[in-house]
Parts: C-alpha cells; structure tokens; sequence
C-alpha cells in the first residue's frame, strides 16, 4: 500500500524530525564543563618576597574528574606553586603563591601576566592574573632607649652610602628587595649596630646613646604625718610624658625628697603623687588610708618645692597572683604595679612573694597592673611581665625559656671578624648580640634570626674594631618580638627599659612581654 492510502493515525504516530532531535538531545543531558577563577585581578609583590592568590574551581554537566593547576608566563626569577596542585572529589579551591628571588641578577621591579589552566579529562579553562613586582622603599627613626630623639646617625642599606637622620632622628632610605641588611652607625659615639634579614619598612631602631637625662631636686611635705602600721609612698607622674623618681616616708614624718629625672625637654610639667598604706606585721598592704597629689612644673637643676593634701584612699581588693618560672631557672621575686595614669605607676609593698601569691590593690573599676617577675640560674636570666586589668581578682605570667650562652668561652682571645658567638635560644624569637669595649661607650649589635654571628665588619662606615681590646658580650631576645622585623616595631631593648622606668616610679609596658639575657662574658679582639 503507498504511504497516499496509509490511515490518517499512522501519520499521527510518526514524529516530525525536529521533535526527534530535540529528544536524542535530551537523552545525551549537557556536556561536561569547568570554569576557573582567580580571586585577585591583580596582586602586588615586593621584589624578594611572595604574594598569594586563591583560585576558585566550578564543575558543571557531571563534570567530576580530577583536575590539575598550572600558570605560565612567569619570568625565571619567578616560581609559581599551587596548593593543592590537583583539584579532585569535594576539593574546589587552592591556593596560588607565587615567589619571587630578590637576588637573581635579572629581577627587577616590573609586572607580567600569568595566565593559570585547570584541565583535566579532555577539558580546561584558564583565567588570567596580573602581577606587579615593587620594591621596598626603606624609611624609619632613630631613638633612644627612653625614646628621645638622637641626632648624628646615619643608616646604611646593603652596604650603600650611609643616609644621615634628621633632626628628628627620621631617615628615608633606597628601594630595595627583601630581605635587606641595615646598619645603624654613630661614628662619634662609637656605636654600630647590624639589623640582618629585614623584609619590612617604616622602623623604629632603638640605640645605646650617650643622651643625658634632666634632673632636679624636690622636697615637700605631707599634709599629715604618717600613722603606726603605716607607709607613705610618694611619687613622680608626668603629665605629657614620663618623669619618674619615688620616696618613701616612715612612720610618724611628713617630709620626702625626690631626684626626678625625664628627657628631652628641660622643663617639665608633673604631679607629685602620694599614698599613705596600711601594713601588717609581714609589711605588705592591707588597706590604703589616703592618697593625694600636687601639680608642679620642674626644671633641669632648679631645686623645687611641693606639698601634698592628703585626703581618703580609695577601697581595697585582694588579687590573686601566679608566677610560672622558665623551665630549670628559679624564680627570684616578683611585684605588682598598679598604673594609675598614662604615666605613672606604684608598687604597693606585698610582703613575702613566691610562685603564688596574693596582693591588695585600689578597688578602681577597670584598672591596671603590670605584674614583673625575674628569674635567675648561673649565666641565665628573664624578666617578664604580664599586663592587664585586675578586677577578676587574679593575674598570671609564664616566662618562655632563657637564652643562654654557648661560644666563645669567658675570657676568650685573638677575637676577630670570623669568631663565631653562638647562644642556646629555645624560644626561637631573634637575637641581639651586644658586644661592649671595657671601658668605653663603644657599641657593636647584631639583631638577627638565627643563633650565631659574627662582630659586623663596620670600617668602611668609619667604625674599625679595635686590635688588643677588652670587650664584653651578651645575648638579649624578647620572645614576644618573635623576629628581626618585630624588634624593629618595638626595639630590641625598650621592654626591659619600659620595666626600669616602672621600678623608677614610671608607667612601665604598655604591653605583655619577656626579656632574656646571658651574663656578660669577655674577650679580647686580636
């Protein structure tokens, strides 16, 4: 029979050619795809250093098969590393680094674009990443260990021409690659000091100086005498900076006398700050019976005069204090201070201390103490310091392990340039070697990350090491400033210089932290 006699249902039932095609199309579903995307358009690198970038992986069609990462167009002194380098099963993101070699003799401040694939089972995608590589412009100040300005140093970078600090003490150095060296050099003062391995700028590099402090005399009175089972304890609080000196009046006086000392200016605005405390028989406080203080302005060898108006203390509080000693070192003492302003701080007596103990403190709502501990063993010593409020009723320190040295033997001879010197430092925090002439204010440092160095070579910078010479050297970290770019935030030495001040009568840290140093040994250069 012709397809023209075929019955009309028989038509019906043969499907037209396009609705066909659109069925076998939807029987097959979409093919398998992968997208790729960079979560930076552009990242910044400093010649020396790495930058990093997350790259993003999206499966579509039933895509599932394990997918690998690669980048071309890096140039030589470049490496690019994935991590992880495939992408497989739930796995959809990485991470991108990429490295740059400061010291190929090709790297130069300049950009490229990487262009990254992900292909894997017959299928890719890429996207793009434009990389711009700078360099480090140096810049920082040169202080004091107080803080005070210093003027005629001058910084030298990766041996370069020293730049001379202005009369504020700022710098401004070259563009470099990290990590860099920079030497900090006082030619009249014989101080040079070697800051090794630094990969950041705007710095603050505290120096050994001969910067004298101002000072006066001052007495004054209290308004009453101070009572049986009592102490009065009188001190400096600087108003718009520090200024620190203390006295103590006995039983049944009124009269104190003060040697304040500050620097900078050579006048001063400052109060005279007193407490009368009770005290039990161990002669730790139990109460505080008045306080009181004046305001006086102070000038360098001007002897000053400044009473005192007691009036009521303020209540008392009991805090609870726990002192954890480095593993092997013994603890020798520890205070607690209570800051009372910007600029001040007092130790109140506690009696006999020990690993734990307890203190009595001003009931004031949100104030704060520093709580130091010094523990000490042979050749070994740390001082820590633990800041915060008080209220809880409870403070606690825990002193990291202790630096300590390992070589050249005390008394060592025919020291040069190739000696090594050597300490033990379990904390893994940087290290600055202080290496001092007997005698004399001559200074050479090295801060750096690592355990052992050498006496930096300065004479090319106008600083020879002297031949027959006696010197001293030690070792001081400060695990809380873990590396050679952190200490360049703080200064290597301004913590236990902040603790000086605090015993002194100043505000002491401002911050948590630990100091640790070896006792001095000796040598003689060749």
């Amino acid at each position: 029979m012709s397809n023209r006699h075929r019955p009309l249902a028989s038509l019906r039932r043969a499907p037209p050619l396009t609705l066909l095609t659109a069925l076998l199309l939807a029987a097959c579903g979409p093919s398998p795809t992968i997208t790729v995307q960079l979560g930076d358009a552009t990242v910044q690198v400093t010649l020396g250093s790495s930058a990093s970038t997350e790259v993003t992986l999206t499966r579509a069609g039933g895509a599932s098969a394990d997918v690998t990462l690669d980048a071309d167009g890096a140039p030589d002194w470049a490496t690019v590393s994935f991590s992880p380098a495939t992408l497989s099963g739930d796995t959809l993101t990485s991470t991108m680094t990429i490295e740059t070699d400061g010291q190929d003799p090709d790297a130069a401040a300049t950009s490229f674009t990487l262009t990254v694939t992900a292909a894997g089972s017959g299928l890719s995608a890429s996207d793009e990443l434009t990389v711009e590589v700078t360099l480090l412009t140096v810049s920082g100040k040169v202080t004091g260990i107080y803080g005070e300005t210093l003027t005629g140093y001058s910084v030298s970078v990766n041996g370069g021409t020293p730049v001379p600090v202005d009369s504020l003490g700022v710098f401004q150095g070259p563009d470099v690659p990290v990590p860099y060296d920079l030497v900090v050099i006082d030619t009249t003062n014989a101080v040079g000091h070697r800051y090794e391995g630094l990969t950041t700028t705007d710095l603050v590099l505290t120096e050994p100086s001969s910067s004298s402090s101002y000072t006066t005399g001052l007495t004054g009175d209290l308004s009453q005498a101070v009572g049986t089972e009592q102490m009065g304890i009188v001190c400096m609080e600087g108003i718009d900076r520090v200024v620190t000196g203390c006295d103590t009046v006995t039983p049944g006086n009124t009269a104190f006398a003060i040697a304040p000392e500050w620097f900078e200016t050579s006048t001063v605005s400052a109060y005279v700050h007193a407490w009368v405390v009770d005290v039990d028989a161990d002669g730790a406080t139990t109460g505080f019976a008045h306080e009181g203080r004046t305001a006086i302005n102070l000038t360098d060898s001007v002897p000053a005069v400044a009473d005192v108006a007691l009036e009521g203390g303020p209540p008392a509080t009991t805090v609870d204090l726990t002192v954890t000693a480095p593993p092997g070192v013994p603890l020798v003492g520890s205070q607690l201070y209570y800051r009372y302003s910007e600029h001040g701080a007092v130790a109140f007596p506690s009696g006999p201390t020990s690993s734990s103990y307890t203190a009595v403190m001003p009931d004031v709502p949100g104030a704060t103490a520093v709580l130091v501990a010094q523990a000490s063993a042979g050749e070994v010593q740390a001082i820590g310091w633990e800041v915060g409020e008080y209220g809880s009723g409870a403070m606690a320190l825990t002193m990291p392990p202790v630096v300590a040295a390992v070589a050249p033997p005390d008394g060592a001879t025919g020291v040069d340039h190739s000696t090594q010197f050597s300490v033990n430092n379990p904390s893994g925090s940087a290290v600055t070697f202080l290496f001092s002439q007997a005698g004399d204010i001559s200074f050479y440092l090295v801060t750096k990350d690592d355990t052992v160095t050498t006496i930096p070579d300065l004479s090319a910078l106008g600083l020879a090491l002297p031949s027959g010479a006696d010197f001293t050297w030690q070792a001081v970290t400060t695990p809380h400033l873990p590396t050679v770019d952190d200490v360049t935030r703080e200064g290597w030495i301004t913590g236990l210089v902040a603790v000086q001040m605090l015993i002194n009568g100043g505000p002491g840290p401002s911050a948590s932290g630990n100091v640790s140093v070896n006792s001095t040994r000796t040598f003689k250069t060749e």
